[in-house]
């Protein structure tokens, strides 16, 4: 597993994820955060590289135009400025693994500025105290659940309970998208088609030749992505790191349920 892992890592954005879980540094809400956004890419129409910006408009609200021309930039330089569902998750899971990944980056600060004491790392009663601040919605059994899951997920053995706040914001920015996705799902087409009006007809026009040009790679749908969790689950089984914890196979009827590798997520 691990040989295949660093084989494949340097080119597959995926597989570099899985790795990198694996290792600890990120966490396994990476994997469903990657799933939400694959289901926003899956409703959408994209034509040519500028479609990204409505669509960042609506992903990442908090985002300014000036934070958001230099992902535009890079996602040309990227992509050869060929758009696709395929691509911007590629895009988008490389932002990840560089840490540049705007609602991560974004939860991981805020948990930062709203930590009393050390912001680097966390435990259970300051990551519950900060998520109260960024995200109020949450209950307390998932402030609870979602600490011990981060927490379970840690290599080694953990002589005081604390988690890098890196990780936990990984953790919030998952718990934020679930939140809004029905509204982004249905906010994202209109915001897209309606900026789109303001793009010169060529520049539509050799968007969709361009379009039509490149072969499109499907994303994983939710079937899919329950099959890939199974592959997933069974290797980091094989490898003893993702089930140290019994909180992993509690079945606790709570939202952030797509945190679990042992379950399959939602239909």
């Amino acid at each position: 597993t691990l040989a295949g892992i660093s084989r494949y890592a340097p080119n597959n954005p995926f597989t570099a994820i899985f790795g990198l879980i694996l290792a600890g540094f990120l966490d396994t809400s990476v994997f469903r955060y990657i799933y939400l956004i694959n289901d926003i890419l899956l409703n959408l129409d994209l034509v040519c590289t500028l479609d990204l910006r409505p669509l960042f408009m609506v992903l990442y609200p908090h985002l300014t135009d000036e934070d958001i021309d230099p992902h535009v930039l890079s996602y040309s330089s990227y992509t050869n400025n060929r758009i696709t569902p395929h691509l911007v998750s590629q895009y988008l899971m490389s932002c990840i693994i560089r840490e540049k990944e705007p609602r991560i980056a974004e939860a991981t600060s805020k948990l930062r500025q709203n930590c009393m004491s050390n912001p680097s790392r966390m435990n259970c009663q300051e990551f519950c105290a900060a998520l109260e601040a960024v995200h109020p919605l949450a209950t307390n059994k998932t402030k609870e659940h979602v600490f011990k899951c981060a927490l379970a997920n840690i290599p080694g053995e953990n002589e005081k309970p604390m988690v890098d706040t890196r990780i936990l914001g990984q953790v919030v920015a998952y718990i934020q998208l679930q939140s809004c996705l029905p509204k982004i799902i249905t906010d994202i087409n209109d915001r897209i088609h309606h900026y789109r009006a303001k793009i010169p007809a060529d520049m539509i026009e050799a968007g969709l030749k361009q379009k039509q040009a490149t072969k499109e790679v499907p994303i994983p749908s939710k079937d899919q992505a329950k099959k890939q969790l199974v592959c997933i689950n069974k290797a980091a089984k094989s490898l003893e790191l993702l089930h140290r914890n019994p909180c992993w196979r509690e079945d606790l009827d709570i939202a952030p349920e797509y945190l679990d590798l042992t379950r399959s997520p939602p239909s």
